[in-house]
């Protein structure tokens, strides 16, 4: 079934969201290729990365990243720090090009609805982009995860509700869920988030708006689906360029992590530049990752 894009009030807001701010070193790294698709009549697009190490024998995991609102795969390739990360712990990773809304990329993370504006099927694209990079790849098909920043973590955690049979994890930044997706939810198995929300996020505020449910909405929604009754661990963290970051650690019985979020004071609308305990935005996301696959979510 074709999934359409956002309502109109969602579509107001996530205009602005293409303003990222990040200090990662954006020189152009080597194993960067730009392969197109053919998917539901559109000419489609994704930028893969593979890892300096992968030698077609042994089973690679497969990390998406999506770009925002009016932003390219290219420029979020170089602007996130994962592929360096992808390049040390040996996984592939794909991203995604959105397609045009009105002049600008986008993606459209909602259910069909006359109030739609795009006709864009994504979530055909995703399992198209995910069956295309496994027929010329040794994909792990236990170990494929998502990411994304604002309206592409919107797509992200509408996979995680819509999609969730492809992918053993999901990790949000400055974002959140649409309230659509809360009420239509229905993921094949327990669902590991990291997400992480500045204080000071204006575009998609950490409160939340019109069509956007606010970051303890959405915690709370994923805390009741993954069965998680214990109270969350805190920690109080520094970091560079940020006041007060808290992290938050949901466990199950077993003591396994199945939400971790970050609040940062300080922080804005952007994938944000963190240095904890030696670890950056997107190797904190690979080291969650990491720890999930398809066959350890019951």
């Amino acid at each position: 079934m074709k999934r359409l894009f956002i309502s109109v009030f969602s579509f107001l807001i996530i205009i602005s969201c293409n303003n990222e701010k990040n200090t990662y070193d954006k020189t152009p790294l080597e194993n960067i290729n730009s392969t197109k698709l053919l998917h539901d009549g559109l000419l489609r697009e994704y930028v893969l990365h593979v890892p300096q190490l992968y030698d077609g024998e042994t089973p690679l995991p497969l990390v998406l990243n999506f770009h925002g609102f009016g932003d390219s795969a290219t420029s979020h390739s170089l602007s996130t720090g994962m592929i360096p990360v992808a390049n040390e712990n040996n996984f592939i990773i794909a991203f995604p090009q959105g397609a045009l809304l009105n002049g600008s990329p986008h993606w459209n993370s909602n259910l069909e609805s006359p109030e739609n504006k795009s006709t864009v099927d994504d979530f055909g694209f995703v399992e198209s982009l995910v069956s295309d990079v496994s027929s010329n790849y040794n994909i792990d098909q236990t170990k494929i995860y998502a990411t994304g920043f604002s309206n592409g973590g919107f797509l992200v955690y509408s996979l995680a509700c819509y999609n969730s049979d492809l992918f053993a994890a999901f990790a949000g930044v400055s974002t959140t869920i649409m309230e659509e997706a809360i009420v239509n939810c229905s993921p094949a198995h327990k669902t590991p988030i990291i997400h992480f929300h500045g204080l000071l996020d204006q575009d998609v505020p950490i409160n939340g708006g019109p069509g956007l449910s606010s970051m303890s909405s959405m915690v709370n929604f994923w805390k009741e689906f993954n069965e998680l009754n214990l109270a969350p661990e805190s920690k109080i963290i520094t970091s560079n360029n940020y006041i007060r970051i808290e992290k938050l650690s949901y466990k199950n019985n077993q003591n396994s992590t199945l939400i971790e979020t970050y609040t940062l004071d300080g922080g804005g609308h952007e994938w944000f530049n963190l240095d904890i305990e030696n670890k950056n935005t997107s190797e904190i996301i690979w080291e969650f990752f990491s720890k999930h696959n398809l066959n350890n979510l019951n």
